[in-house]
């Protein structure tokens, strides 16, 4: 997998447990766009928060499950990022 370290594009070798936490990053956002047009809905009085009051408790959870797995994958960047400094060094 390809991703920017340091501000190069690198060969990033993710492990089965890595790629996991990015689709489930990418699985999150997809839910969060699938039910958008709930947010347009009720801007434009066509619905209201009580009807999808289900539905806006669930993106508020996927919005702090996704900031909460960005925070590891950002980690998991920054230990590449060091890898990186660390042969360029060498």
């Amino acid at each position: 997998m390809k991703g920017y370290v340091n501000g190069k594009l690198v060969d990033i070798e993710f492990t089965e447990p890595e790629k996991d936490l990015v689709f489930e990053i990418q699985q999150l956002k997809q839910k969060l766009v699938d039910t958008d047009y709930i947010a347009c809905k009720i801007a434009e009085g066509s619905a209201t928060t009580e009807e999808y009051a289900d539905i806006i408790a669930d993106r508020q959870r996927w919005r702090k499950e996704i900031n909460e797995l960005e925070k590891e994958y950002a980690e998991i960047l920054k230990a590449e990022e060091e890898k990186l400094t660390e042969n360029e060094g060498r």
